[in-house]
């Protein structure tokens, strides 16, 4: 029975209404078990669609050949002349202030803690961009101009 079919009772035989009640419960029975079908449906493809969008989301997993694909994006950036020390050095001088590994690593997300470390000391070291403190760098002219404080710092 749809919801558009017409449901007709003979108000004047107490008869008939008791078989059209008990025919009304069966609808009802019937229309709640086709109501829970439909909800435990529903919650599959909500379920479904969840795990699809985390899968879209999440970062891609690496290959079993990780060694490998490693080396190729070290050869990709390489043949593109871009290595990481490259893109450190540059990312220092192109930042409007001091810089740690952190915020490297944000930016080049193929690269190893280590190897953004040892950039840093190295381009520090060849004197291409400075120290601040401890595990924080600048371009050489970073505080020229006019002195810049670092976070937690105050004029006094």
């Amino acid at each position: 029975m749809s919801q558009k079919e017409p449901f007709e009772v003979d108000l004047a035989d107490p008869a008939s209404l008791r078989q059209r009640l008990a025919e009304l419960d069966d609808i009802v029975k019937e229309k709640e078990r086709l109501a829970r079908a439909a909800a435990k449906e529903l919650s599959h493809w909500r379920e479904m669609r969840k795990r699809l969008q985390a899968l879209v989301s999440a970062a891609a997993p690496q290959p079993k050949g990780a060694v490998t694909s490693w080396v190729v994006q070290a050869q990709q950036r390489f043949a593109e002349g871009k290595s990481i020390q490259a893109q450190v050095e540059s990312l220092v001088d192109a930042a409007p202030g001091p810089v740690t590994a952190n915020d490297i690593l944000a930016r080049i997300p193929d690269a190893k803690r280590e190897t953004v470390n040892w950039a840093l000391w190295h381009a520090e070291d060849q004197g291409r961009i400075q120290r601040i403190q401890q595990g924080v760098y600048a371009s050489l002219d970073y505080g020229e101009k006019t002195p810049q404080l670092l976070p937690g710092e105050t004029d006094d």
